[in-house]
């Protein structure tokens, strides 16, 4: 298998493992599934894989916290949250992460660091929401320039 093989190897693996990773817990070896899941979340990383990087982190966090490992997973939802955004992932795609994030710091008794957390992710929705509502003016504004030639249709 050549090199463009193996990268479309790589692209695609991951989310097999994440998924290979819960049906591993369900059998019962928690150590291997996690193991698997740490693998799928480093794959993802590597090819840049933004919902790959979510589903991993989210996948590895639900079984950290159903073992009663809030400070592991606590860990695991920053690392997850740190990847996805060092790929410009928007808050749609991160919000499943940060909602976790949220119930796990409740579920540890920090309402404080939870009640930060989801004040911080309004505010960045607040910024984000009126930079696209800027981005979908200026395209409708180039729609409606009779200048600008129509597409093809």
């Amino acid at each position: 298998m050549g090199a463009g093989g193996s990268d479309s190897a790589l692209r695609g693996g991951h989310g097999g493992l994440a998924t290979l990773g819960i049906i591993t817990a369900q059998n019962g070896d928690f150590d291997g599934a996690m193991a698997a899941l740490r693998t799928s979340f480093t794959l993802a990383r590597q090819s840049g894989s933004i919902e790959d990087i979510v589903r991993a982190a989210a996948n590895q966090m639900y079984l950290l916290c159903t073992s009663g490992r809030f400070t592991e997973a606590l860990e695991v939802a920053r690392a997850g949250r740190q990847a996805a955004r060092s790929l410009d992932a928007p808050p749609s795609l991160t919000s499943v992460l940060d909602n976790n994030t949220a119930a796990v710091l409740t579920a540890a008794g920090r309402w404080a660091e939870a009640d930060q957390m989801l004040a911080e992710l309004v505010g960045e929705s607040a910024v984000y929401g009126a930079r696209n509502r800027t981005e979908a003016a200026t395209v409708g504004a180039r729609l409606d320039d009779p200048a600008i030639p129509a597409g093809p249709g």
